[in-house]
């Protein structure tokens, strides 16, 4: 039977160090050895829970959860608007899931602000209420977005979160896109880049890794990648002067994460794959071109632009085998991992690639402050002296500015 070690209670979260340095390499390449081939491709994973064995919203571990975890031992957990309820509840479920697990989770959730909230979204946990992406964008003030950065950062690391899906980098370019609208900070790429950047630099300057979404750009298309395949049918040279603009800034601000979209651009690769399965997005594009040296999370693996036309087993080798490095929610864990380790151990997937991947995500864990020896390793949990940040008359000060602003303009616009 395998050993899980159990989090032991820290500091409170600092931010990620500025840089690499011997201590980070040799805790990374100890961690690194420790691990079996088997739990090398179980970091990989960040499954969700969204249901329990009743079919009712998982707000706490059951025996089902406890057996993927002990089967897949996955790198971290995505938590769904159906795993929130309250403060209490939720910091329990946090705890439990990083109890079983074998290295410590990188714990992610979706929360852009607006209408994608997922901490504030039940009513119940009194987290600020962050105004949304559309709002913050009009209002382009890249000081005050700083300062939401640094809420969003603050509020969620008290819960035990330290991933954050967001901010989202898509241009609100289509009119009829319906599946990006108001979660676009506008249309003006260097306006919105600057605003990507600087809530990158605000959350992470408090301990929650940003993911800036959808590669290569959402923002027009009109097809809904959470049903049907979706296309973005512009050239290379259009992708670099507009929808890769916010990217290439939250890219130079430090953005620890880029999430993959399920879209294709066909006049980029001359075929229909969407970006989280492209080589040739995932490579020459993001990692060549615009550099970025990080974590590439996939888009959730059960939305139907991927399962629609591919295997639903056999999807989350191809995100690896284009360059992926952190799975998000295969719709059947336990097979996609089963497929993946299958592959390793055929050679189909290299040593070297897999260790590739894992060392990446090693590497953000100690920057999080997660892995053992990092400097000031934060709590895995909670404590209820971090907690009183939530929804503080500090943090609510720079939502009601925003839309104080925003409303302002608005009404001098129709004057």
């Amino acid at each position: 039977m395998r050993r899980r070690r159990r989090p032991a209670a820290a500091a409170a979260p600092a931010p990620p160090p500025a840089g690499g340095g011997a201590a980070r390499r040799s805790a990374v390449d100890a961690a690194l050895a420790a691990l079996s081939t088997e739990q090398r491709v179980g970091q990989l994973f960040m499954p969700a829970f969204p249901v329990d064995q009743h079919g009712r919203g998982l707000l706490a571990v059951d025996d089902n959860v406890r057996r993927l975890m002990q089967q897949i031992q996955p790198g971290g957990v995505l938590l769904v608007g159906l795993n929130v309820d309250a403060t209490e509840q939720l910091t329990r479920l946090i705890q439990e899931l990083q109890q079983n697990a074998t290295l410590p989770l990188l714990i992610a959730t979706d929360h852009e602000g607006g209408a994608v909230s997922r901490i504030s979204a039940s009513g119940k946990i009194p987290a600020t209420r962050i105004p949304s992406p559309h709002v913050v964008g009009a209002v382009a003030d890249p000081a005050l977005a700083y300062r939401l950065g640094a809420v969003i950062g603050r509020e969620l690391r008290s819960l035990g979160i330290q991933v954050n899906f967001a901010p989202v980098a898509d241009l609100r370019t289509n009119p009829d896109n319906t599946v990006i609208g108001d979660r676009s900070f506008g249309s003006d790429p260097e306006a919105v880049g600057t605003i990507v950047a600087a809530l990158v630099r605000g959350m992470q300057q408090h301990g929650v890794a940003a993911v800036l979404k959808h590669f290569p750009g959402h923002g027009d298309t009109y097809e809904d990648s959470h049903y049907e395949a979706a296309a973005v049918r512009h050239s290379r040279q259009r992708l670099q002067k507009v929808e890769m603009v916010p990217f290439r800034y939250g890219i130079d601000a430090g953005a620890i994460g880029v999430m993959t979209a399920h879209i294709s651009v066909p006049e980029v690769t001359g075929d229909r794959t969407p970006a989280t399965l492209s080589s040739e997005l995932l490579g020459p594009i993001l990692r060549s071109e615009l550099g970025f040296t990080s974590l590439v999370f996939s888009d959730a693996l059960n939305m139907h632009a991927l399962t629609r036309y591919y295997h639903r087993s056999r999807v989350a080798l191809q995100a690896l085998e284009a360059g992926v490095d952190v799975l998000v929610h295969p719709e059947r864990p336990l097979e996609a991992y089963q497929t993946v380790l299958e592959a390793v151990q055929s050679g189909r997937i290299s040593d070297e690639r897999l260790e590739r991947s894992v060392r990446a995500i090693l590497e953000v864990k100690w920057d999080l402050g997660l892995l053992s020896g990092a400097p000031d390793a934060a709590e895995l949990g909670h404590d209820s002296a971090q907690l009183t940040v939530l929804g503080s008359a500090e943090h609510q000060a720079v939502a009601d500015e925003i839309l104080l602003r925003y409303r302002q303009q608005q009404s001098g616009a129709q004057q």
